[in-house]
């Protein structure tokens, strides 16, 4: 035989002998390496499969779908330190105080348009480090980010062009919130209803990083805006958060989060779903 007919025999030869053992994440017949399973993969690229759902669009309707979790102890979720905050502005590329000043201006907004809350006491330096109470007491304005302590990190993303899973893409959260002291009844013109004790109203953002695990990631910032405040069950077990996304290549987009807590420890586990629409 000449160089090329064993060139082709040994490489049919390893893809018979070590292609069908079982590599990480796959099973015997499925790795893609498995010379059997080539041939039998191939025909069924356009085949349907009798117990698959019928009728399944090719195309995807969602531009971007990003899965979270969150763990931890609710007692350690938000940290008050200034600089953990300032390093977050940081990072989403606001270089001063100023700049991190204006953010909040803008972003804080919608506190008063949408749920009619009077924020004539707020001062710039309350956007950076301040404690104010509303409503005579029965909220509470601040800044906020998520603490190191608690466990938040993406999972899981989902687009177009592939998906993948991550073990260590950490999430930064931080923005502002309003807090309900005490239960609460809002009159606002997008918001009318009752706000509970120990829930809140969040405008903020998500950062993160993903290109140490993606070859195709990076830096990420996607901006949020509570339309609503939480859900907390009234035996404090079960959160609900909904929110709508904003980023400048993905769109507008929705997210969900679900958080369950144990009334005693106060430990959690929660996780959320940010989808952003085809046509957003």
């Amino acid at each position: 035989m000449g160089r090329r007919e064993t060139f082709i025999v040994f490489t049919l030869y390893t893809l018979l002998v070590y292609g069908n053992l079982p590599t990480a994440g796959y099973g015997h017949w499925s790795t893609p390496w498995s010379f059997y399973g080539l041939f039998k993969w191939l025909p069924g690229l356009n085949k349907q499969h009798t117990c698959e759902a019928k009728c399944l669009p090719k195309n995807s309707e969602v531009k971007q779908a990003l899965v979270l979790t969150y763990s931890g102890n609710l007692n350690d979720v938000v940290n008050p330190d200034f600089n953990l905050f300032e390093e977050h502005h940081r990072c989403a590329g606001r270089s001063d105080n100023a700049s991190i000043i204006a953010e909040g201006r803008k972003r804080i907004q919608i506190f008063e348009y949408y749920y009619g809350i009077d924020l004539s006491t707020i001062k710039d330096q309350d956007l950076l480090d301040g404690r104010v109470p509303l409503l005579g007491g029965k909220l509470l304005f601040r800044p906020y980010r998520l603490s190191p302590a608690i466990d938040c990190r993406v999972i899981l993303e989902s687009n177009p062009f592939g998906s993948w899973s991550y073990e260590n893409v950490i999430v930064s959260d931080a923005g502002w919130v309003i807090e309900a002291i005490k239960d609460v009844n809002i009159t606002g013109p997008g918001y009318k209803g009752s706000v509970s004790a120990g829930s809140g109203i969040y405008q903020g953002e998500f950062l993160f990083d993903t290109s140490r695990e993606n070859p195709y990631g990076g830096r990420v910032l996607i901006k949020f805006e509570s339309k609503e405040p939480q859900y907390i069950t009234n035996d404090g077990r079960f959160l609900i958060w909904k929110a709508e996304l904003s980023h400048p290549v993905y769109g507008k987009g929705r997210t969900v989060h679900f958080l369950e807590a144990d009334p005693v420890t106060s430990k959690f586990a929660s996780r959320e779903v940010q989808t952003f629409p085809i046509d957003a």
